[in-house]
């Protein structure tokens, strides 16, 4: 079941890598929010303060944990700096600050049993990747709309978490990871978290794609007629 956890990452790493793609080579970041971006650079910069003890364990998942966080910060960087002018900040108003707040507070809690930092901040990095999609989902309702990028990238995010899920749930069960609970009904919670938005972002964008296709073929009828009228009087000019 190892196998599941593995398709998980490479998924999680698909969806973040072709949303960098696409921003990049369309320069243009409109229906994106930059707080879910800057939320889950911050989770993985929590999580990955053991980076000098994976490099003596594990070269490849030092590795895997440095693309992380280089696509994290570029997608963030692109965002508000090469890409500023398309930002819709008018829709990105939800406050993260509080969710941050909430995330440290249910952290601490969480681990009153090792009350040192690192241990504090791993469960705030679980906590904050399950809620860092909010700020977007805010932000398609504010907005209205959902663009094919967005929607594959939820796609992708929630089959990521779907096998991860499965993979714990069989740890679960076999008694190999009796002791992950925590992360379980996080992931859970999150995997609902994403099925949900993904299935109220898809009818939003089919209206948007059928106004677009509506509107491109008005245009085209509208431009058939114009010919046939200037054909029209530019024969009657001839007679």
């Amino acid at each position: 079941m190892k196998d599941f956890q593995n398709i998980g990452v490479v998924l999680q790493l698909a969806a973040m890598l072709i949303l960098l793609i696409k921003i990049v080579f369309t320069r243009n970041c409109s229906g994106l929010s930059g707080r879910t971006q800057i939320l889950h650079a911050l989770a993985f910069s929590t999580r990955f303060l053991d980076l000098p003890d994976e490099l003596e364990v594990s070269i490849l998942f030092f590795a895997l944990k440095i693309v992380y966080l280089l696509i994290a910060y570029m997608t963030v960087a692109v965002i508000f700096i090469a890409c500023r002018r398309t930002y819709e900040q008018e829709y990105d108003a939800f406050r993260i600050d509080y969710l941050v707040g909430a995330c440290l507070t249910a952290a601490i809690i969480t681990s009153y049993k090792h009350l040192d930092i690192l241990s504090i901040l791993w469960y705030f990095s679980v906590y904050l990747e399950t809620f860092a999609i909010l700020p977007q989902i805010f932000f398609t309702r504010n907005a209205d709309y959902a663009g094919s990028s967005l929607v594959f990238y939820v796609g992708l995010l929630a089959c990521y978490r779907l096998f991860d899920v499965v993979h714990w749930g069989y740890g679960i069960w076999t008694a190999s990871l009796a002791d992950s609970l925590f992360v379980v009904v996080n992931g859970t919670l999150q995997l609902l978290i994403y099925c949900g938005y993904f299935s109220w972002m898809v009818p939003l964008f089919q209206t948007r794609y059928d106004h677009l296709r509506d509107a491109n073929a008005m245009s085209e009828v509208t431009k058939v007629s114009s010919d046939v009228t200037s054909n029209g009087i530019k024969n009657t000019a001839e007679y």
